[in-house]
């Protein structure tokens, strides 16, 4: 089966040996194939092409491919277009001119080469006998689908009316030094309205290609599937802050409002700031906001260093370099010891040390996971809700259950992370709901 999700009723090819394109792809031993060459296709991956295969030639939507591939483990949008990635990285495919994967903008993938059984003698000699025509048949079969979907599902985007597109902001300090900082007001300010109900936020990994785009605002947001987009700009310059915010309305490029606030550079405006722009977004928009008096929003540390480091630290660790991670530790742990309270400090730095023992850092896993794991035992234990260190943790956990079979207590946690992260930051993390899932889905998020 291509998850625990899978329907009943789908469409699914009878024989256990395919040839997928050049492929050949054997289910029974979930091996792929190429000129008898065998590619390292992760159990994640082979399961994805599994359902792509079993669907062939239909679109599947992202929906049916994220409970088909992994059942009952929570994941979103993002981590199946990193998979999809991978798929195609190991398939040697790619998304400008793919060979096997398509994906059709806003509603799924679908897979665009020929799959036909492959394994009886008889029917690799049929092949050989009639080549030139199976070739001109396919070509034509191809060519009629190709144009047929030509005009709807590969070049018309599904439109997400109301969706809130917050790209990237600017640095325009005279140095051009704190573009961290501009990134970490983004992401702060994201977190905020993504905690607004019935209002859908653009994930910022989506908004990121956007970075320094030429394209139209119109053209970005037919492509994110925006109704309105906030433009931003930060500048520091010594002791002053200047913030400017600009909400547009996506179809017409017209400016719904536009504020800017050029206060003294304290923690309390930082935050101040954030929580105003959140507030008039929510009623530009007419949806729902708990306002907050602004005397009584609680800050992640009160020295105003500690948290610059931190926006560095975060800036680096998200470069994802191992030099950047190396960086990112040092600024982390220099803001922890100036504040050794501050939970967000230590979930980061768990973080970066995490990086560090995938193929971003190139370090042993059990080099560097100990530490990881160790901030962020410590940021939970200093803010039990944060998202950031919950979701640290779980993927920890994940690692170690690659190992040995979970505690029900590991589960629980994991089950409390994703329920945090859902409701409070949106984001989403690949953490088991069972044993089985655990030794079958999760071994390969590290492959």
């Amino acid at each position: 089966m291509a998850g625990n999700g899978t329907d009943d009723n789908m469409k699914r090819p009878e024989k256990s040996l395919l040839r997928v394109g050049d492929l050949d792809f054997d289910r029974r031993r979930q091996t792929v194939r190429r000129h008898g060459v065998l590619l390292d296709i992760p159990d994640l991956s082979f399961r994805l092409f599994e359902a792509l295969i079993d669907h062939a030639p239909d679109r599947v939507g992202k929906d049916e491919l994220i409970r088909e591939v992994w059942g009952d483990v929570v994941v979103g949008d993002e981590t199946l277009a990193q998979r999809v990635r991978l798929l195609r990285q190991a398939l040697g495919d790619g998304s400008q001119a793919p060979r096997y994967i398509a994906s059709v903008r806003g509603r799924g993938y679908r897979l665009i080469c020929s799959v036909a059984p492959a394994d009886a003698d008889e029917s690799r000699a049929a092949s050989r006998s009639f080549w030139p025509i199976g070739v001109a048949t396919i070509v034509l079969a191809a060519g009629a689908w190709w144009f047929a979907g030509q005009d709807s599902e590969l070049d018309v985007p599904a439109i997400r009316a109301g969706a809130l597109a917050v790209l990237p902001f600017q640095d325009m300090s005279a140095a051009g030094d704190h573009q961290f900082f501009a990134d970490g007001m983004h992401e702060e300010l994201l977190s905020r309205l993504a905690m607004i109900n019935n209002l859908a936020v653009i994930s910022r990994t989506s908004v990121e290609k956007y970075r320094g785009s030429s394209a139209s605002l119109p053209e970005i947001a037919t492509e994110l599937g925006a109704g309105t987009i906030i433009e931003g700009s930060v500048r520091v310059e010594e002791d002053r802050l200047r913030i400017t915010v600009q909400l547009i309305d996506a179809e017409t490029d017209e400016h719904i409002w536009t504020e800017s606030y050029d206060r003294e550079l304290s923690l309390h405006n930082i935050f101040a700031i954030q929580q105003e722009v959140a507030e008039k977004v929510a009623r530009a928009l007419e949806v729902e906001y708990a306002s907050t008096d602004l005397s009584l929003i609680e800050l992640p540390t009160n020295d105003l260093e500690a948290y610059n480091l931190y926006l560095l630290g975060r800036y680096h660790t998200f470069k994802q370099t191992p030099d950047d991670l190396e960086r990112a530790i040092v600024y982390l742990q220099n803001a922890t010891m100036l504040d050794n309270q501050f939970a967000g400090a230590y979930a980061t730095l768990g973080w970066a040390y995490s990086f560090l023992g995938t193929g971003y850092g190139h370090q042993l896993p059990d080099d560097v996971y100990p530490k990881a794991k160790e901030a962020a035992l410590r940021a939970i234990a200093l803010d039990s809700e944060l998202a950031d260190a919950r979701s640290l943790y779980a993927d920890i956990l994940t690692w170690s259950g690659t190992t040995g079979i979970l505690t029900q207590q590991n589960v629980s946690t994991l089950r409390r992370s994703n329920s945090i992260l859902s409701t409070r930051s949106g984001m989403h993390c690949t953490c088991p709901l069972s044993n089985d899932t655990t030794r079958r889905s999760l071994r390969s998020n590290y492959a």
